[in-house]
């Protein structure tokens, strides 16, 4: 867990250098951030060549199958690296985002994204709706934090707590576009594990709310610190006091 934690932050501190590819130098020499990160990396491939090795026995076995089973298939069509890059795929995508979306839930009943800011590339040259040029191998980024706060996007109440906005006039859920709210993306890139995460989530929370009372801990109005890193993460984590609920029979 701290291996990961720290390849991550430091994968996305890359993008901070004052000096664009410096770390690559780092990485050739074998120096600085670079050497704790391949250090981080190793423990990582480490760990996950463990979970592969399982499954491939487990699959000998013929016991029950999960989702990694499922890739490694009844042929060797994933070679051992891609299985790895599967498994820390899973990882990334739901170790963190999961957790931290809950954190901002149960400090405002607030679903800050996970995931701040987003970077694309681009195959081939291409021309964005609003007219502007993008060249071949161009990187492009967006900023979903920012998109949430935008009044010409969700009106002058842009930055309070309204959960009306996601109902219609019968008081009906509605689903509002993904390219307006881009938290699990849009368009071919949309998140897989979009329906998985929604489903933890609320169970998590329903299980949660219904045993136990939650008392944030922070000043009222002050906003907490975040860590710069590849997911919105509160620093220290969300300080609370908690305690059960009296349960009543009826």
């Amino acid at each position: 867990m701290q291996a990961f934690e720290i390849a991550t932050t430091l994968s996305s501190g890359r993008f901070m250098y004052a000096i664009p590819f410096l770390y690559r130098i780092e990485k050739i020499l074998n120096i600085g951030s670079e050497k704790k990160l391949q250090k981080s990396i190793k423990i990582v491939h480490e760990f996950v060549d463990k979970i592969i090795t399982s499954r491939m026995e487990e699959r000998a076995e013929k016991k029950d199958e999960d989702l990694l089973s499922r890739f490694m298939g009844d042929t060797n069509q994933f070679s051992a690296k891609c299985l790895r890059d599967i498994v820390i795929s899973f990882i990334l995508a739901g170790r963190d985002t999961t957790s931290s979306a809950l954190t901002c839930y149960f400090r405002s009943n607030e679903l800050y994204p996970p995931v701040p800011i987003d970077t694309r590339s681009f195959l081939k040259d291409d021309i964005l709706p609003d007219g502007t040029f993008i060249g071949k191998d161009w990187f492009m980024s967006y900023q979903t934090y920012s998109m949430g706060r935008m009044e010409n996007i969700w009106g002058k109440d842009c930055c309070e707590y309204k959960p009306e906005r996601w109902l219609d006039e019968n008081g009906v859920y509605k689903q509002e576009s993904p390219f307006k709210f881009p938290v699990f993306h849009a368009g071919p890139r949309m998140c897989l594990g979009k329906d998985m995460a929604y489903i933890q989530m609320k169970s998590i929370a329903a299980s949660v709310l219904e045993m136990f009372e939650f008392d944030v801990q922070l000043e009222k109005g002050k906003i907490p610190e975040y860590v710069l890193s590849l997911t919105l993460r509160m620093k220290g984590g969300l300080p609370v006091k908690v305690k059960e609920r009296c349960m009543t029979s009826t």
